[in-house]
């Protein structure tokens, strides 16, 4: 999923992008954008591009 307009400093609205080909996906997301995937130890999430847990101010 790409998911988009979740920024306070962006009005753009939310849309979101599904894909059977994350690869794919991946490659048209642009550089600057940060990049999720599932803690495969089942609770929260993982910065794709540092290996690290996601904090809430990762997004500040």
């Amino acid at each position: 999923y790409v998911v988009n307009g979740l920024s306070q400093q962006d009005s753009a609205p939310l849309t979101v992008q599904r894909s059977h080909d994350g690869f794919a996906l991946a490659q048209q997301t642009p550089q600057n954008a940060m990049n999720l995937f599932a803690n495969p130890g089942g609770t929260g999430w993982i910065n794709a591009n540092t290996d690290a847990p996601v904090k809430a101010s990762d997004f500040a």
